[in-house]
Order: C-alpha cells, then structure tokens, then sequence
C-alpha cells in the first residue's frame, strides 16, 4: 500500500529504488513535523480574531484573517476567530492541533483530517507518456494526471511534466525522490531563497490533494476498447481491429505521442501535451501565447494592405493596391519604395520591411522564451 504520488508503473530495480525514495521522504517528513512553523497563541503583533504564520527562517511572518487557510509540509491550516485548525483533507493533526472538520486519520507517521471513505479511483495499466499517476492506495484517489496539473500531499507537492512528477517552486519533496521543477532544494523545499515570502505560494486549491470521496455513477458510455467504468469495473467492450491501440476507451491508428518543444495541443495520437492558463491560447507550434485581438493594426505585405492581429498574425486584405501603387505604411502609394523602412513581427521573429511594407530579411531572431510585439522581441508575459 502505497502513501505517496505514484509516478509510472515500476517493476524490479526501478521499484526498489523509488521505495527506497520514499523512504527517504518519509523520514524528512517526521523530522520536520516536530518543528514549529504556527503559532496557536496570538502574537501581540495580531489582532485577536487572527492567527499567527511564519516568522522563522523558511516562513515571512504575517496575520491570517480569520477562514483564510495557510499549508507547508508540516500542515495544512484554516485560521477560526484565532485558533488553527487542520483543513478538511489536509494534514498536521494532533493531540493540541484539532480537525476544522471531519475525524483524525493516520497515513503512515502523519495525521490527516477525513470525512469520508476516500474512492480508490483506477490507475490503468499504464498513464499516457506524458500524465502522471497518483494515488490509488486507498488514501489518495487513483487518477492520470494531465501534463502541467499539480497535485500535493504532507510528502511532496508537485506537477507533471510529461510524465514525470517535479517539485514546484516553494513546494516540498525534493529531498531524494523528486527533482525541482524550479528553483534548488533546499531544507527539502525547492525555493529561490528563504523565507518564503507570499501567501499564494503555499496556499491550494483542495482539489489539488486529490483524495476524492467514493461517490461513483458507473459508464461506459462513448468507449469502444478496454476501458473501465470509472467506478473500477471494466466494461464490457472489445478490442481495436489490427493496426490500432486502445487509448483511453477509443481505438487509434498506432502512433507515438510525441509532446517535445511543445506546452499545449495535440499530441498526435488524441492525446493532449497540456494546456494553457487563463488569457493564453495554444498555438500551431504547440506554444502557449497571449490571446490576440482581432484586426488590431494593418500593415503592407505582398504588396496589398492587410489586417494585423495584436500579436502579429496576419489577416484579412483591407487593401488592394493596382498595379501603379506599392503599399506603404499601411496604405496604397504611387510606386518608390525604400529598404529597410520599417520593422515588423512575422512568424514570431522581428523583420525588415521596405516603405512599401514588403517583408525582407530577418532582423531579430526571438528566444524560445521571447514574443515578438510590435516589432520587437522581448519577454514572454
């Protein structure tokens, strides 16, 4: 039985190696669960209504109002009218530490708060190439993770990527068994520096514990291969015609996902490898990017006036210019153009324009991690 995020399915040497990472993660973790990091008694410095976080070196110090919640690897709090109590699903109970709600649970060396039996959920014989799997050891829900989703318990709090789980940054877990996603580990923490400044980088969403309640309405609806019902039972459906796979409950064509150089978007074979924040959209290279605005600026190309996204993309012809003009300057002119006039974005590097706006060589050729806007490359957002 299993008490941590499961990555892929291991056997022989792998396995023994991860059981002797997670040896390794549950011996951090008693460690640090006899160090203090709240305080149930109310600084001079907070009001009474509140409770007291951090002040030590890992942790900026601060006033939580009270309903607000706080969480570390040692605890997973709600601040009530000044008094921590240990959050719905979370960890960090003890004889002075009560539940918020819910009863206490053991889970190897550490107390959690629970109000129901947790559903098991299903791992499949093997996640996708780049989800990550979790749980389904009775106290975590089994799921494959989608490439960039996050999920956290008092061991580790990590995110996948493309199949392998990486600490995030100001997260936990990184002492053996886990590599960080950013930043370098430190105290088991991987951070930039301590303490850890900001309330947003240690508090969650529950969602993200992954530990769902068994309440489960079976289906097999749309599946035509060796899927289960998501309650744990396979349905009873065949199997894919030679030269096609069973994914996910539908037969496809044999491929090889591949998600390499990409954030978002398919990943050939009906997967998908990610997707992107809020007022971003995917594009064609697979790369997350602010939303354009439509119709945003014209400019000349092909020697007509055209339409202009706010992020480049060029659009519709607003302007065809007869044979006696050039476009230039985003308008149709009597023919004399001059090179190099101008700069402009296309295909997400920086080019020369004529005054006439027909494109020339490139300009600025911009990072991986640049944009270009409005002629120039600079950081993405």
């Amino acid at each position: 039985m299993s008490i941590r995020p499961k990555t892929l399915p291991e056997t022989g040497s792998n396995q023994t190696n991860m059981n002797k990472k997670l040896a390794i993660v549950i011996g951090v973790a008693a460690i640090f669960s006899s160090v203090l990091i709240f305080s149930q008694k109310i600084s001079a410095s907070c009001p009474v209504s509140q409770c007291e976080w951090g002040g030590d070196s890992m942790f900026a110090h601060e006033c939580v109002a009270s309903g607000e919640k706080r969480e570390n690897s040692f605890a997973r709090l709600v601040c009530r009218n000044g008094t921590w109590k240990v959050d719905l699903n979370g960890w960090g109970c003890s004889d002075t530490i009560q539940c918020d709600q819910g009863s206490k649970v053991m889970i190897g060396v550490v107390c959690y708060c629970r109000n129901c039996t947790i559903d098991p959920g299903l791992i499949p014989p093997s996640c996708s190439p780049i989800q990550c799997a979790w749980g389904g050891d009775g106290y975590f829900t089994g799921q494959c993770v989608n490439n960039g989703d996050t999920r956290e318990n008092s061991w580790a709090r990590l995110v996948c990527r493309h199949g392998t789980w990486k600490v995030v940054h100001n997260g936990w877990g990184c002492s053996g068994a886990f590599q960080c996603d950013t930043g370098t580990c430190q105290q088991s923490y991987c951070v930039s520096s301590f303490p850890i400044p900001t309330i947003d980088s240690y508090t969650w969403a529950a969602a993200k514990i992954g530990a769902s309640c068994q309440v489960c309405t079976p289906s097999c609806a749309g599946k035509a291969c060796g899927a289960d019902d998501g309650c744990g039972s396979p349905c009873q459906t065949g199997t894919c015609p030679s030269g096609q796979v069973c994914y996910y409950g539908q037969c496809f064509t044999s491929c090889t996902p591949s998600c390499t150089g990409k954030a978002c978007g398919n990943d050939g074979c009906g997967g998908s490898c990610g997707t992107c924040a809020s007022g971003y959209t995917c594009n064609a290279s697979g790369q997350c990017v602010a939303s354009c605005t439509a119709n945003s600026s014209k400019n000349c190309f092909d020697n007509d006036v055209y339409w202009y996204d706010s992020c480049g993309n060029r659009g519709a012809v607003y302007d065809d210019c007869g044979s006696a003009e050039t476009c230039s300057n985003a308008a149709c002119v009597a023919d004399n153009c001059t090179a190099n006039s101008s700069k402009n974005c296309y295909n997400s590097d920086v080019y020369w324009y004529d005054s006439c706006g027909n494109r020339g060589a490139v300009y600025d050729d911009c990072g991986s991690d640049e944009t270009c806007s409005a002629g120039e490359c600079g950081a993405s957002s």
